[in-house]
């Protein structure tokens, strides 16, 4: 739908005005810095925000469950990301190749991180609650720390 817009800068969905965002909807839309992503089936789309290099601050709607496999693939925008306790599941890739995210917070105890999630990311801090999946996630990574969230 937007693929390739150079020209917004960020983009704000009402609840009444979006169902769905296909995949790839805002692929290498490389102007947005600021998303406010609606509910959307409860997921943000395969691909949906990929390569969108100057992104650096993502809102979740709190009924936002899934961050599908490659959604912010490559934003080199993004340092910091928090994947709030609504989100369930953080799918492959997601944040492959964003490869200047220092922090990541998972504010869930039980947020299902899959494999590659940050692949080509190095020495990212995964900050989360002791005993969860984000701290699994980070101990079985070469180059990630973790940090208990407080």
């Amino acid at each position: 739908a937007f693929r390739n817009c150079s020209s917004a800068k960020s983009i704000t969905f009402a609840d009444s005005e979006v169902n769905n965002i296909g995949k790839e909807a805002f692929m290498c839309c490389t102007s947005i810095t600021e998303l406010v992503y609606p509910y959307a089936t409860g997921a943000i789309n395969e691909g949906a925000f990929k390569h969108c290099m100057s992104l650096k601050d993502i809102t979740y709607d709190p009924r936002v469950t899934t961050v599908c496999n490659r959604a912010f693939q490559n934003c080199q925008g993004l340092t910091e990301i928090v994947i709030p306790a609504h989100v369930t599941s953080v799918e492959e890739f997601a944040f492959g190749s964003c490869k200047n995210i220092k922090r990541a917070v998972f504010e869930g105890a039980y947020t299902v991180i899959y494999s590659y999630v940050f692949l080509q990311v190095e020495g990212l801090t995964i900050v989360g609650i002791p005993g969860s999946s984000a701290e699994y996630y980070s101990t079985t990574s070469k180059n990630f720390t973790f940090e208990a969230l407080e």
